[in-house]
């Protein structure tokens, strides 16, 4: 069974994007990429323009776990109650 991690990426701006993985050390290099890379699918999407804008750079943007070793269910339930609590960047309108 796999087991997933909530994580939370705290912008300069103090406002926090909230997601889940099976792999942090991964998907920190997966969003790095996609927020500092022109030429990544993602470059121009909302949170990672505002990433840039506020100044993170690769070497400072950080997947801080919140909640580790959880079954799927589990981490589904728990990142929606953190993006509830902290992750005013997934519903902000930027």
């Amino acid at each position: 069974m796999k087991k997933y991690t909530v994580y939370g990426i705290t912008c300069n701006c103090g406002k926090v994007w909230v997601g889940k993985t099976v792999n942090l050390p991964t998907r920190q290099r997966g969003h790095r990429y996609d927020c500092f890379n022109a030429n990544s699918y993602s470059y121009n999407s909302r949170i990672c323009w505002h990433f840039r804008n506020c100044g993170l750079t690769p070497s400072t943007l950080e997947l801080l776990p919140l909640e580790e070793e959880l079954g799927r269910y589990e981490a589904i339930e728990s990142e929606y109650m953190f993006v509830n609590d902290l992750g005013e960047l997934n519903h902000d309108r930027l």
